[in-house]
C-alpha cells in the first residue's frame, strides 16, 4: 500500500529570526516535527496558537496556546505531532540583567525560574518546566511579545526598554509558575541572605572591590555563620558568590562598552589580567575577548 501524505505533512516549517545578542527573538509556525537542541544559554517558549506534544526526557506534554516552556542550559526536546502551531522562542543572555539584580532577589519565583542557576549554580530537579498561562497573563504576556518585537525591528534599539519588558514577560511567566507548583518550588532568601548580596553589590557598584570580613559589623555575625546561613540557602560560598557577580558585572561592560578587558578587569579589582581571564573562563568557558566576539553587540543596542 502507498503511503498517504496530507499537506500540513509535507509543509516546510516556517521561521523568522530577529538575530542579535543580548536577546535572539524568533517566531515558529509548525507544520512538521522539529527538534531543539541544546543550547548555552536559557530559552523560553511561549505557544501562541495550535497544538503538539512536547517531548522531553520520555516524556509527552501536550501543549496549546498559552503554553509555556523553561529551558535552562544544555537540554534537549522535541515538538511532536504540530498542528497549525505559532510560537515564539525567547534566548536571552542572564548576565544583560546584572543590574536588574535587587528586581530579580525580591521576586522568588523570578529567582527561581530564571536566574538561580546563574546567581548561585542552583541545582534544579527541573532543567525544562512546562505549564500554562491563564488568560489574563497570557494576554498581557502576548502583549508585551509584541512591544518587544517592534523594539528588535527598530534600527536603533531602546535597550533598557526591552530589557524592562523581558523582565515583564519572566515576570507574568514565573508569577503562573508559582501558582503551578503553589510556591513549592520557590527560593525564598532570608533578610539577613538579601543583606549581605546588596552589600556585596554596593560594594561592586561603588569601587568594584568587596571585602567580605565588612560583612560582620554590617550583618551583627561572624563571617563563618553568615557563610554558613548563605551556603544553605543558596548551594554556593559567599566568596564564589561574590567572584561570579564581579564576572558578570564584567561580562554586561564587555556587552556594553568599548573598554578593554585589561581596563574592566582593572575597575572591578582582579589582581591582574590572568586572574580576571581565569576567573571569566570558569564561568563562561571562554575567555574575556572570546566573550565580546562571541556575543558582538550590535550598535543599535547601545542607545
Amino acid at each position: 500500500m502507498s503511503a498517504v501524505f496530507t499537506n500540513s505533512q509535507v509543509q516546510e516549517n516556517h521561521t523568522e529570526s530577529l538575530e542579535g545578542w543580548p536577546l535572539l527573538y524568533k517566531e515558529f509556525e509548525l507544520s512538521r516535527d522539529m527538534d531543539f537542541t541544546a543550547r548555552e544559554q536559557p530559552e523560553v517558549f511561549i505557544v501562541l496558537s495550535g497544538t503538539f506534544l512536547h517531548e522531553h526526557d520520555q516524556s509527552l506534554q501536550s501543549m496549546r496556546a498559552g503554553s509555556v516552556i523553561v529551558s535552562q542550559p544544555g537540554q534537549t526536546h522535541f515538538a511532536r505531532q504540530p498542528t497549525d502551531v505559532r510560537m515564539i522562542r525567547l534566548r536571552f543572555l542572564p548576565e544583560w540583567m546584572v543590574n536588574d539584580i535587587h528586581m530579580i532577589q525580591d521576586s522568588p519565583d523570578l529567582l527561581s525560574l530564571f536566574f538561580a542557576q546563574i546567581l548561585f549554580d542552583f541545582p534544579t530537579e527541573h532543567p525544562i518546566s512546562v505549564f500554562s498561562l491563564k488568560r489574563e497573563p497570557f494576554d498581557y504576556v502576548s502583549a508585551d511579545l509584541g512591544v518587544l518585537k517592534d523594539q528588535l525591528q527598530q534600527e536603533q534599539i531602546d535597550e533598557t526598554l526591552t530589557r524592562l519588558t523581558l523582565l515583564k514577560i519572566f515576570l507574568h511567566i514565573s508569577e503562573e509558575y508559582g501558582f503551578y507548583w503553589r510556591r513549592r518550588n520557590r527560593i525564598a532568601l532570608r533578610p539577613e541572605i538579601m543583606h549581605a548580596m546588596r552589600a556585596i553589590e554596593g560594594g561592586i557598584n561603588f569601587s568594584g572591590a568587596v571585602r567580605l570580613s565588612t560583612l560582620e559589623p554590617l550583618m551583627g555575625m561572624s563571617l563563618d555563620h553568615l557563610g554558613r546561613l548563605f551556603k544553605k540557602a543558596t548551594g554556593t560560598t559567599l566568596i564564589d558568590y561574590t567572584q561570579r557577580r564581579r564576572v558578570q558585572h564584567a561580562a554586561r561592560q564587555l556587552l556594553f562598552t568599548d573598554k578593554t578587558a585589561t581596563a574592566i578587569a582593572q575597575d572591578l579589582h582582579f589582581t591582574d589580567s590572568a586572574h580576571f581571564t581565569k576567573s571569566f573562563q570558569r564561568y563562561f568557558g571562554r575567555s574575556p575577548n572570546e566573550y565580546r566576539s562571541h556575543f558582538a553587540f550590535n550598535p543599535a543596542w547601545l542607545r
